[in-house]
């Protein structure tokens, strides 16, 4: 697969509560990070693409620096703001422009100004020309070097990207433009969407942010004790074997009752989203727990829509003494039956035990879930298909099947062509899926069979 073209990269940096959220919603166009006026809302970065004028940018919304605490959770997300500052190739420091500085505002400008990389410094919620700066701003300085706007209503946005734009062909002077296709052109070999999106899904504090971690090799999400530290689904570019792949870390569904927070129901409504949008599923469970109803729920959930789904057993390095592998496979086996077909590995995400098998059945996974058959070699083995195991008789009239044709991948889709369509029993359904497996090798993702009167 094509690499995607470089793009610059623009960070968005602030203490918690000045906008951050709300502009990169607004830059990007899509409701990707949560907007509340609770600080620290935002806890880890999130990424989105931005296009203006023809030029693509990539957007990182950071967590907010908040005031020195003795919990953990707050270093942690200062730590994913100052990661994402160091990865960007422009940093944008947002102030709130009605509110009086804080010393976390003074020490963002600072650091800012620290930085060697292009900066800029905008003043947000600033609504009109009416709207009264607040007069600390002018004691940084930097009031003659600002940007005014007010993100939620959109003033000043153009303004901001316009510069954006400028510094971004001076970094990068061949800059490829992003195209419009015509009616008649394909989609780009480099579209976002065509690189592999795999979703981590599972119950709160089962492991899904340290897995993503360890498969980056450094701490991109926060990882904390507490349930629900990822609240946001996070996108993550990972390369495997020259191949990129999008991982999205996703907040955990709670059981229900324990979801009585908005933000936390808004969270377990983005889950269910990103399952939607990725193609490849890595549900993960906790071997100390087995297989509960949440994780039923959850993983009901992807094989419903078809997702090529990879059961993680984690934290198998923690295990209960004496639990054994039989004893977990035959409960996944009795509670998730639908699933037969899915593979199922065990893991240590901390200890990053049993990873180079995860890449490896990916990889594997990716393979069957792409794969086309072409149509000559499909109705010849079909063929013989229907031949050792005929349909049955209905109303003393032969139900007969005339050919079957490939119609789409993610999944494997098929249209089989028969003059009774409505009567051709589930059971005869699923030896017809099983036989396709067996005869291409469709061992490890879903099938979908359609009929169709001729």
């Amino acid at each position: 697969m094509k690499n995607k073209p470089k793009v610059p990269v623009v960070a968005l940096v602030g203490r918690p509560n000045v906008g951050k959220s709300t502009l990169f919603n607004r830059l990007s166009g899509k409701k990707t990070a949560l907007v509340r006026d609770d600080p620290g809302i935002t806890r880890d970065r999130h990424y989105a693409l931005c296009e203006w004028e023809g030029i693509t940018m990539r957007l990182i919304d950071t967590a907010g620096m908040t005031v020195k605490s003795e919990k953990n959770l707050d270093q942690k997300m200062t730590e994913q703001a100052v990661l994402g500052s160091e990865e960007a190739d422009v940093v944008v420091c947002i102030l709130d422009g009605r509110a009086e500085l804080t010393q976390q505002d003074f020490d963002w400008i600072n650091w800012t100004r620290s930085l060697k990389k292009p900066k800029f410094y905008v003043i947000n919620k600033m609504d009109d020309e009416k709207t009264i700066l607040n007069t600390s701003l002018y004691e940084t300085g930097i009031t003659d070097q600002c940007l005014m706007l007010a993100s939620e209503g959109g003033r000043g946005l153009s303004e901001l990207l316009d510069a954006l734009v400028a510094i971004s062909k001076k970094l990068y002077p061949d800059i490829e433009l992003a195209s419009q296709p015509s009616d008649d052109d394909e989609l780009p070999a480099e579209e976002p969407d065509e690189i592999p999106s795999v979703a981590l899904i599972g119950r709160p504090n089962v492991g899904k942010s340290t897995l993503l971690n360890a498969l980056l090799g450094y701490d991109r999400v926060v990882v904390d004790d507490t349930p629900g530290t990822t609240r946001d689904p996070i996108d993550s570019l990972v390369n495997i074997d020259g191949e990129d792949y999008l991982f999205i870390d996703t907040a955990g569904l709670k059981k229900k009752g324990q979801t009585t927070e908005v933000i936390d129901k808004f969270s377990a409504v983005k889950t269910l989203k990103v399952i939607d949008r990725a193609e490849y599923v890595f549900a993960l469970v906790d071997a100390n727990d087995g297989i509960t109803e949440q994780d039923s729920h959850v993983i009901g959930e992807a094989f419903k829509k078809h997702k090529a789904i990879i059961l993680l057993v984690n934290k198998w390095d923690e295990a209960q003494h004496g639990h054994k592998r039989e004893e977990i496979l035959n409960e996944i086996m009795r509670k998730l039956q639908f699933i037969s077909y899915v593979p199922i590995l065990f893991i240590s995400a901390k200890k990053k035990m049993g990873l180079d098998k995860v890449f490896a059945t990916l990889k594997q996974v990716r393979e069957e879930y792409e794969n086309r058959v072409p149509t000559s070699k499909l109705n010849e083995v079909f063929e013989e298909i229907v031949y050792n195991h005929p349909l049955p008789v209905y109303a003393g009239k032969n139900i007969k099947i005339y050919f079957a044709t490939q119609v789409g991948i993610k999944p494997p889709a098929f249209v089989v062509f028969s003059n009774n369509p409505s009567h051709i029993h589930f059971s005869y359904e699923r030896y017809l899926v099983n036989s396709l497996r067996k005869a291409f090798g469709y061992e490890k993702v879903p099938l979908k069979i359609m009929f169709r009167k001729k």
